[in-house]
């Protein structure tokens, strides 16, 4: 059962980048997952995307978190992506905005679920407390200076991505952070900011299971969408999030509807 408060998680996302939620599911949700993933054909560092299953739809649209989100934004908040691990992922400390961001920024937010108990020996989550303070990188927000015409698409966004990941991790030592690892019980909740520095380690022992689930949320009205490192070489990838289960777009376009989410830009600039 949970016991910290709505406007305590968000205080905390908001000061230290990132709130941990102890017992956010249940013991039954938690069985029904681990039976669901132990027949799924995943490897190490593969995922299921958007899974259509109600078992998982139920915890993504959780009245806690998204009334947490609501809190966060400010208005309304919506499910737009979500992703079913079976092991860790093991993938270095990155920001989400480096995937895709908004305008105005920050109306995003991640909610990453221990489906089994997680320690150093499966591979944790890893995490700098504070990170979302630090000024992001944004030169990668428009990767323009990594255009090479000789280079497939795809080969020109792993080495705009590895460009990004190497400059993170030498700032990481020049500034001398200090990852922090979490080990947590299964059905505990971890939401962080979208700017929050994280990544997984390297599990001990790599023949175990560490089955997760992410949801990451949208404010439903406001944003302009962006997606980076798809996009076209010089720009990135304008996009219209879907509702996670409805498949229906958030954003209806139109002068008028246009017109009304400027004004709203706008009276948050004034």
């Amino acid at each position: 059962m949970v016991t910290k408060s709505i406007q305590a998680v968000c205080s905390e996302v908001l000061d230290c980048g990132y709130s941990i939620i102890e017992d956010f599911l249940d013991k039954k949700t938690i069985d029904q997952s681990q039976k669901a993933l132990r027949w799924l054909n995943l490897g190490p560092r593969e995922r299921i995307a958007n899974i259509k299953d109600d078992l998982f739809y139920n915890i993504s649209y959780s009245d806690y978190i998204l009334e947490v989100a609501k809190l966060f934004f400010d208005e309304e908040a919506k499910p737009i992506q979500s992703l079913l691990f079976k092991y860790p992922t093991q993938q270095l400390i990155h920001q989400d905005t480096v995937h895709f961001s908004t305008y105005p920024n920050d109306m995003m937010l991640a909610c990453w679920i221990a489906l089994e108990d997680v320690c150093l020996e499966n591979g944790t989550l890893e995490y700098i407390p504070y990170s979302h303070l630090l000024p992001t990188f944004s030169k990668y927000d428009f990767p323009t200076e990594h255009r090479d015409r000789g280079l497939k698409s795809k080969d020109l966004i792993k080495a705009a991505y590895c460009k990004y990941e190497n400059n993170l991790q030498r700032t990481i030592k020049s500034l001398n952070l200090r990852p922090k690892y979490l080990s947590c019980k299964a059905g505990t909740a971890f939401i962080w900011h979208p700017r929050l520095w994280h990544g997984g380690s390297k599990p001990r022992n790599e023949t175990l299971t560490r089955y997760s689930y992410v949801t990451h949320y949208e404010a439903a009205e406001t944003p302009i969408y962006l997606k980076h490192f798809n996009g076209l070489p010089l720009l990135p990838r304008l996009e219209n999030p879907k509702d996670l289960k409805s498949q229906k777009q958030l954003y209806r376009y139109g002068i008028f509807s246009f017109a009304n989410r400027l004004a709203k830009i706008l009276t948050l600039h004034i």
